[in-house]
């Protein structure tokens, strides 16, 4: 694949989350940590848990996989995230942070690490 077919489709990834996020409905009331969802400290390894990066500043963490549930928090641009692709739906991916929340983010704003490297040449 090209350079330039790399950086349209990338740069269209972009756009499409930043037009999404533009769209996600949010109220001031919803902001915040629900207390009963911080990790436990316990950690487990699984196979279904994948690494992502976040592409938009602002991408919300929500309690359910819908735009109406609570939102435990906000998520900005190159925040290092694990998906779980068991446990998402069609349209949001089950998401950890590096603080131990859980909760649902919509897939649009995330890149999911495929473990393919592209090279610069």
């Amino acid at each position: 694949m090209s350079k330039r077919v790399r950086y349209s489709t990338l740069m269209l990834t972009i756009f499409m989350s930043g037009y999404l996020f533009a769209f996600m409905p949010v109220s001031a009331a919803e902001t915040g940590y629900a207390d009963n969802h911080l990790d436990s400290g316990i950690n487990t390894v699984s196979s279904s848990w994948k690494k992502a990066i976040v592409v938009v500043d602002g991408a919300r963490l929500r309690a359910e996989p819908n735009t109406e549930s609570t939102i435990y928090g906000l998520m900005y641009r190159y925040e290092e995230i694990e998906i779980n692709e068991d446990e998402s739906t069609m349209t949001f991916y089950y998401a950890r942070r590096s603080d131990g929340v859980y909760g649902y983010v919509n897939r649009g704003l995330v890149l999911v690490d495929s473990g393919v490297i592209i090279s610069e040449d």
